[in-house]
């Protein structure tokens, strides 16, 4: 279990470096505050949506569960709001409600003093 978590761990930030450092590099050399790091990030979302396709090509005739579907479109919306908080303010206030809510759910599935600790209460 530790060997998997580190092995994530370390490709994980693999991927974040070699899909993220040369640009941030090209961003920080420029020295042009705002158009250039709009240009950043539209370049790293298209790169993540493009991922997101090819995997959904691959993965998509495997399903078996209809409540994959669901799971699937439920969280791409609640990422599209999350990636409007800062534009609309009341989606700042309905996440604050949301998070709120399922951690006062998951302390009352889990009382253990460890899994607070994990839940930062």
């Amino acid at each position: 279990m530790i060997w998997s978590a580190f092995i994530l761990g370390i490709l994980g930030s693999v991927h974040c470096v070699m899909m993220c450092g040369p640009l941030m590099i090209g961003v920080v050399s420029q020295h042009k505050p705002g158009y250039s790091a709009l240009i950043h990030h539209l370049g790293r979302w298209l790169g993540y949506v493009f991922l997101a396709i090819c995997f959904q090509l691959i993965v998509s005739p495997l399903r078996v569960f209809k409540l994959q579907q669901y799971v699937g479109i439920i969280s791409g919306i609640l990422l599209i709001v999350y990636g409007l908080e800062s534009f609309i303010p009341f989606v700042n206030r309905f996440f604050i409600r949301i998070t709120y809510f399922l951690s006062e759910l998951m302390l009352k599935q889990t009382s253990s003093s460890i899994s607070k600790l994990f839940l930062d209460y």
